[in-house]
Formats: structure tokens, sequence, C-alpha cells
């Protein structure tokens, strides 16, 4: 059995945390009014921490099959806007089974999400994922998750039980390792996200590209791209008698560095490693309301 235990701690800032709309107007009951208050964007910084314990069982079979899970806990608490402070526990447990040059990977999930302090969301569902390997550099996949969505009301949101329902996810896509130094992934998704109020449920289809770049000296650049276009089942005619139609866009790197590569650290300190990230988000929707920009900064530690 293998354990790995690993835990991040970082410090962030968002340029508009709130995601007020770039056109400072909102919409109610099809009338524009202008953003006021805290419903102007508000930047804010947040310091952010999560850890993880995963493990893999070898459960002695010819073939490489494995049982396998994880728990994580992440927590991320804004210095102003307490509203946002999050708390997460995530869970899943499953099996890895190894049919050579096809890996098949069934786990069954768990989330419970605090919103403020509050219970704000829990989840229960299960996956499955099948990759094939077509050579040591090239492979392919595709995954299905199932997942029943149980919201709850809290002081700051008070309709969230009309996002009751399930959340259906269908991914393929593949991976290659261009060199020992370099990995490229593509991801194709469709969701379909069914709720209890139209306005709450929708279609998605996104692709994201992913690049890795191993820089030497045990440093990385992670570069990800992100497109997503969400279509609504019906309007909210308490804000529009449009439907919502949103396209999101975002953009993120990430360089990492070991302590070590900086400074001359003991044996203790191994496997430290500092980040730093830089994000652009893009949301246009057709309904002003969603219709937003954000950039995040972060700086973090992480240890494995």
């Amino acid at each position: 059995t293998r354990w790995v235990l690993s835990a991040n701690l970082s410090y962030q800032y968002d340029w508009n945390r709130n995601s007020a709309a770039r056109s400072e107007e909102s919409l109610v009951l099809g009338v524009p009014t202008p953003l006021s208050g805290s419903s102007t964007r508000q930047d804010d910084l947040a310091v952010n921490g999560l850890v993880r314990l995963s493990f893999e069982h070898d459960l002695a079979t010819q073939a490489r099959n494995a049982m396998v899970g994880s728990l994580a806990y992440y927590g991320g608490e804004q210095v102003q806007q307490d509203n946002l402070d999050l708390q997460a526990l995530f869970a899943d447990w499953g099996y890895k089974l190894d049919f050579a040059p096809v890996t098949v990977t069934p786990l069954v999930l768990y989330k419970n999400i605090r919103l403020a302090r509050q219970a704000y969301l829990g989840v229960v569902g299960t996956s499955t994922n099948v990759q094939y390997a077509y050579s040591s550099t090239l492979s392919g996949f595709v995954a299905a998750k199932v997942e029943q969505m149980s919201f709850h009301n809290t002081s700051g949101t008070t309709t969230a039980t009309e996002r009751n329902g399930r959340n259906y996810q269908l991914t393929t896509g593949g991976t290659y390792i261009v060199s020992p130094h370099h990995r490229l992934q593509v991801t194709f998704e469709h969701t379909r996200n069914s709720a209890g109020r139209s306005w709450e449920s929708y279609n998605r289809d996104g692709v994201s590209l992913n690049h890795t770049w191993l820089v030497g000296g045990g440093a990385f650049l992670l570069n990800s791209f992100t497109t997503n276009l969400d279509r609504y089942d019906g309007a909210d005619t308490f804000i529009s008698r449009l439907t919502r139609r949103d396209n999101t866009v975002r953009l993120r790197t990430t360089f990492g560095v070991p302590l070590g590569a900086l400074i001359e650290v003991s044996e203790s300190f191994a496997g430290v490693s500092l980040t730093a990230s830089a994000e652009m988000y893009r949301q246009m929707s057709t309904i002003t309301n969603y219709s937003y920009n954000n950039y995040r900064f972060s700086l973090g530690v992480s240890k494995i």
C-alpha cells in the first residue's frame, strides 16, 4: 500500500472577487439598474489551504489491479468578503483495473461544501474513467460522471435550493508526451446540469488545452487554456425575459521551483516547492448581470 500526503498554502489576490458586471449595471425585471455599494467591483485577498491524503493498494493479482482512494480538505478565507469564505471536503474510493493497454477506474465520489461557514452543498456520485495507451508517449481517455447535488440556502444565498438536481458529465481527450520535458493534453467536455428550475439547468460544451514543461532542476511551468459555452433551458423572469447563454475563457500559468534550488535546506524540507500563478478569466453573457472579468494572482508553498 502506497500513501501520499500533500499540502499547499497560498496567498491569493482577486481583482473582481464578487464577479461584478463589466457594464456596472444589473437587470431587475429587465430594467438596467446601476451597481452601487457592495455590488460594485470588489477586489480582495485570501489565504487558501489544501491537504490531500491518497492511497493505492496493490491487490496482488497478476495484472496491476489496485484499490485507490483519496480524502482532501480545502479552506479559503477571504480578508474582506467573508460571505465568500469556502470550506470543502472531497473524497473518492474505487478500483484501478488493468486490462493492458486499457485501464478502467470506477470511483464513488463525495463532496461537502460550506459557504460563509454555513452548509451549502452536498454531492454524491460515481465516475468511470477508461484510458487507452496507444504507445509509451500517446494515450487517450473517455470518462463519465453522474452526481446528485443537494443545495442548502444560506444567509447570503437564499435561493440555492433551486439548483438541486443531477449533473451528468462526459469527457474525452488525449495526452501526448512530446519529449521528456514537454507534455500536451487536450480535453473535450459535455455537461448536462438538470436542476429544479429551468433557469438553473444548462448544457455545457467545453475544451481545454494543457501544457506541462519540466524546465530543469525540479522547476516546472504549467499553462492552460479553457473555454466553455453554457446554454440555459429557460429565463429567470425576475432578472430578464432573455434566456441566459454564457461563453467563458480562462487562461492560467503556474511556475514552480523546489525550495532547495534557491537556498540550501535541510532534508526535512525536501519536497517543498514554491509556486507563483496568474490567471485571466472572462465571461460573456446574453444577460449583463453575468458578463464580467477577473484577474487572479497567487503565491504558494507546497509539500509532498
